[in-house]
């Protein structure tokens, strides 16, 4: 007969594997962006965010029909500007919004294996759902939805490997100073 506490160690690595790898993913909703080129002209680049509410949420009405919001948001471009500074004067368009900040939205740069990608910024939310509407007037640049990857998992990059080293070293130390007592 096999016990229980034979699996023990390794049902709770497995475990923590996988809530390391997953619970960042499952905890928020994310977009992201490419940009490539030089802009050769002025113009702008803008994203639409279509808001939705969930029913009985924070952000509905009584009798839990579903609530949307909509908010557009430009980065003016000039001539010159590379992918990564049109990235990052959207991320920072996003991030000055009041009223998407005040909904819970945030861009960062998204960083596949560890490394920033400024030319690549994602918009996340903690909850609910969006839909987003891109924009771009600017000469010589291109913006494009950009799907994610494996290496934008969370635990691909050096921090999350680290945490999950001292993790799954934890949990041996722990079951087998639990074994060396019993």
């Amino acid at each position: 007969m096999i016990h229980w506490n034979s699996f023990r160690g390794g049902v709770l690595a497995s475990l923590a594997l996988a809530l390391i790898g997953s619970a960042p993913a499952m905890a928020q909703l994310s977009d992201a962006v490419i940009f490539t080129g030089t802009a050769s002209g002025s113009g702008t680049v803008s994203r639409t965010i279509i808001d939705v509410a969930e029913p009985n949420g924070p952000l509905t009405g009584p009798f839990g029909v579903l609530k949307t919001t909509s908010n557009t948001v430009n980065a003016s471009i000039t001539p010159g500007m590379t992918a990564a500074q049109i990235g990052t004067a959207l991320r920072d368009a996003i991030n000055g919004d009041a009223t998407l900040a005040s909904l819970g939205y945030k861009s960062l740069y998204t960083t596949p294996s560890g490394t920033a990608q400024q030319n690549r910024p994602k918009m996340t939310r903690v909850a609910g759902s969006f839909t987003v509407t891109n924009g771009n007037t600017v000469p010589g640049v291109t913006m494009a939805q950009s799907p994610f990857t494996v290496e934008d998992a969370p635990f691909v990059s050096p921090q999350g490997l680290a945490l999950l080293a001292a993790a799954l070293s934890g949990l041996a130390w722990r079951e087998r100073r639990r074994r060396k007592n019993s």
